[in-house]
């Protein structure tokens, strides 16, 4: 059997839409099956630098004071009732996707919010994600005060951000 050239092509087409749409339906699971392939992996909430903080924290803070890593912004504040819709909307959206590094919370109250500054912070864009944060945050009544991530993080270098927001 012979084939012409746009024998030849119509084939390598079919050929090519096959093999994708055989990769498509096993990323997406396989239909009628009732399998769905989850492609996700663990990976750890805190860096190392992190856990090291938090343990200060939560030790210099003492027992009545709880700490929470990595609280969606949204979780603590949102635009205040009454403002108007649209400007509203963008404003609420603004808060999306974003977090902040640690709440201290005590009796039902937020007490304040920790943001521990890596050396990633020096970036433009780090720089205005903290801007946007502290401006957003104060203007909801938090206070957040910044520590330096510096090596190795001590017990000293959390006493002056507590005592800033009255822990201790």
């Amino acid at each position: 059997m012979q084939f012409t050239d746009s024998t030849l092509q119509i084939i390598i087409v079919v050929a090519v839409v096959v093999i994708f749409l055989t990769v498509v339906r096993r990323l997406r699971g396989a239909v009628g099956q009732g399998q769905v392939i989850y492609p996700y992996a663990s990976r750890p909430m805190l860096t190392p630098a992190e856990v090291a903080f938090l343990k200060f924290v939560q030790q210099a803070a003492g027992g009545d004071v709880q700490v929470f890593p990595k609280v969606w912004l949204p979780s603590l504040i949102g635009v205040r009732p009454g403002f108007p819709a649209e400007p509203g909307a963008a404003a609420d959206e603004r808060l999306q996707g974003r977090h902040v590094d640690f709440v201290l919370y005590r009796e039902g109250k937020v007490i304040g919010v920790l943001e521990l500054d890596d050396p990633t912070r020096g970036s433009e864009q780090r720089r205005s994600r903290d801007v946007f944060l502290d401006n957003a945050l104060n203007a909801a009544g938090i206070t957040v005060v910044h520590v330096a991530a510096e090596e190795p993080l001590s017990l000293d270098a959390v006493l002056p951000a507590l005592a800033t927001l009255g822990v201790k």
